[in-house]
């Protein structure tokens, strides 16, 4: 959007605002000296507002920890989870005795959709349990790895 704002004289400037509702262009001379870089400035935010288009998704509206799969696995397996906001994140993979297996994931995490995958080549045939935290919440479930 462009809007020129000032007097009705030679002194307006313009304004242009970008696709984030910011003002990304604030004119600092006549308008008529201003044209190139205010056509040039609505064209880039016309490339990002287009280009963007198809990368728009839906944030979760809660944090969720998905069922592995496939379940039962061998060798590997994926684990997915959602946040509904950025958050530090852990993954951990225990078994059955509580003892850490391996943490698949530690560290700042954006909101949206995660997938991580398990291998687990170098162990028994059994049930393991894996744990997301992210913030202040814990979610666990369970998966069979069969040999």
């Amino acid at each position: 959007m462009v809007e020129y704002y000032g007097t009705a004289n030679a002194y307006d400037r313009a304004v242009v605002i970008g696709i984030n509702g910011n003002i990304v262009y604030k004119g600092d001379s006549n308008v008529n000296n201003d044209v190139e870089s205010v056509q040039n400035t609505i064209e880039e935010q016309l490339a990002l507002a287009t280009s963007n288009e198809d990368l728009i998704t839906e944030l979760p509206s809660s944090i969720r920890l998905e069922q592995n799969y496939p379940n039962p696995f061998n060798p590997s397996t994926s684990i997915s989870y959602a946040l509904s906001e950025p958050s530090d994140v852990t993954v951990t993979i225990y078994n059955m005795l509580g003892v850490k297996i391996t943490t698949l994931e530690n560290g700042f995490r954006s909101a949206g959709e995660h997938t991580v995958t398990f291998d687990a080549s170098s162990l028994s045939s059994g049930i393991y349990i894996y744990r997301l935290v992210a913030g202040t919440t814990t979610l666990t479930k369970r998966m069979t790895l069969l040999k």
